[in-house]
């Protein structure tokens, strides 16, 4: 969505916008093409949404861990960043995907989403 702009009306591929800059009834086309096979897609779409984060299976819960310093614990993990020049953490946060994906993509998208078969598939040279 542009900057500034606020959805006002969805009608057959066509969104209207209520943008100062353009007017109230701004009309901007929206294209959308499969992320997968570069399709130009028409009313027939579908979406994928991925979400990756961390897993976290605490095993149990112990009287070590509820007495542990975790102020000091977040110190000596500061000062090791401080001594070793690397300032940031390594990202471990949740990562959101959103693919647009043509009817073909979508049908071969569910009988493979992680793509093991491709996989399977892929020869490699023993050098």
């Amino acid at each position: 969505m542009r900057e500034g702009a606020l959805p006002f009306d969805t009608r057959f591929g066509t969104q209207r916008f209520c943008n100062p800059k353009l007017g109230k009834d701004s009309i901007l086309m929206l294209h959308f093409t499969c992320d997968l096979c570069g399709k130009q897609l028409g009313d027939q779409r579908f979406i994928v949404k991925l979400e990756v984060y961390p897993a976290f299976d605490p095993e149990e819960v112990s009287e070590e861990h509820l007495d542990a310093d975790h102020l000091q614990e977040i110190s000596e993990i500061l000062q090791e960043m401080e001594d070793t020049g690397k300032p940031e953490l390594d990202d471990c946060g949740t990562k959101v995907f959103r693919y647009d994906l043509c009817p073909r993509c979508h049908k071969k998208f569910l009988k493979d989403p992680i793509g093991r078969d491709a996989m399977r598939r892929l020869k490699f040279s023993q050098n």
